[in-house]
């Protein structure tokens, strides 16, 4: 029973450095502020701006995006954009692909994500043919 536990234990640390490297992305969400909207009142309200957020939680086969607004006073209302298949393809520098006819019409449309050295960096052409980067960070919740 002792050398059944003690192999166990030493057995963990693989098995989970394992499922790391599979998807490194599963159970995890990313944030990056998009934009911001202030609304002009004759009242001189403090809560007319609110910054827009896009959310991303990848689970081993979806991404559930959602549209995360804060206002200034701290109120928060979450949109949902909705749920997509992703793969990870494996290289120095992963890329996370959406279906281009499930994103069409929402802020995935023409973004490209790239996952490397743990981070997450979205690049998206702009009407412009520029190209705009975009640095996601990680929200422990």
């Amino acid at each position: 029973m002792n050398k059944l536990v003690v192999f166990i234990f030493l057995l963990m640390p693989f098995l989970i450095n394992a499922q790391k490297k599979g998807k490194p992305l599963a159970n995890k969400t990313f944030m990056i502020n998009i934009g911001f909207i202030c609304e002009e009142t004759p009242d001189g309200n403090p809560c007319a701006g609110v910054d827009i957020y896009l959310v991303l939680h990848f689970t081993k086969m979806m991404v559930y995006a959602i549209e995360k607004e804060v206002s200034t006073c701290g109120e928060q209302t979450t949109l949902p954009i909705g749920e997509f298949m992703w793969k990870w393809e494996e290289g120095n520098k992963s890329t996370i692909e959406f279906n281009p006819k499930e994103v069409e019409g929402t802020p995935l449309e023409n973004l490209t994500l790239q996952y490397y050295s743990g981070e997450l960096v979205g690049e998206k052409l702009n009407e412009n043919n520029s190209i705009s980067k975009y640095l996601f960070y990680e929200n422990p919740n």
